[in-house]
């Protein structure tokens, strides 16, 4: 049986960190017409999704394109539904944690603060949050258009007071949440920065 157009790309994909258009292009024997054509399909199923440029490459640089994680099969969303629901996780645990995840990204001392929500956007986004910041009459305010624990937060609601946290550490703002998709069931998590 032969395979469709996606699934040869997603096949293409997993053999791979990323890719442009162009190398599955090259790679699959399609124009590129064709692969962006899937690749559009493939972003909507959320079977796939697009990797954040790399910051000070000169050029326009290509937009590349990697497996979602939640193609693959794993035990993790078992994992972690036994785990929250065994261990208590207390305020300092939830502060350990934000520490440990806004540690992960790189953050100079003398940054501004707008290139502090730069940086924090970046970072969020390397672990699949979508995230974008705008500024507001009440202050600076951050979206996550993804939520990477779109599986477990129904059940595990300290995880948006963990994003929370996370954001809170990093900007060394006090952080409010407005909307998440586990609590208010929004399409885009919210989080109110307060300068």
């Amino acid at each position: 049986m032969n395979k469709s157009t996606e699934e040869e790309i997603l096949a293409t994909l997993s053999h791979h960190d990323s890719m442009s258009t162009l190398e599955l292009s090259i790679s699959l024997n399609l124009t590129k017409a064709d692969i962006r054509y899937h690749i559009k399909k493939l972003l909507t199923s959320g079977d796939i999704n697009i990797l954040t440029p790399v910051a000070g490459v000169r050029g326009r640089p290509a937009i590349r394109y990697r497996i979602a994680n939640t193609f693959f099969s794993h035990n993790l969303v078992t994992l972690i539904n036994a785990l929250l629901s065994i261990i208590t996780i207390n305020d300092d645990n939830i502060s350990k944690i934000a520490k440990y995840y806004s540690s992960l990204i790189p953050l100079e001392h003398s940054q501004s603060l707008i290139t502090k929500f730069n940086t924090l956007i970046i970072g969020l986004n390397k672990q699949n949050y979508n995230a974008r910041w705008e500024t507001q009459f009440k202050g600076p305010v951050i979206y996550f258009s993804n939520c990477p624990y779109r599986q477990v937060v129904q059940n595990h609601l300290i995880l948006c007071e963990l994003d929370r946290r996370i954001v809170e550490v990093f900007l060394d703002k006090n952080v409010t949440i407005t909307n998440t998709f586990a609590i208010n069931g929004t399409k885009n998590c919210k989080f109110q920065v307060l300068i």
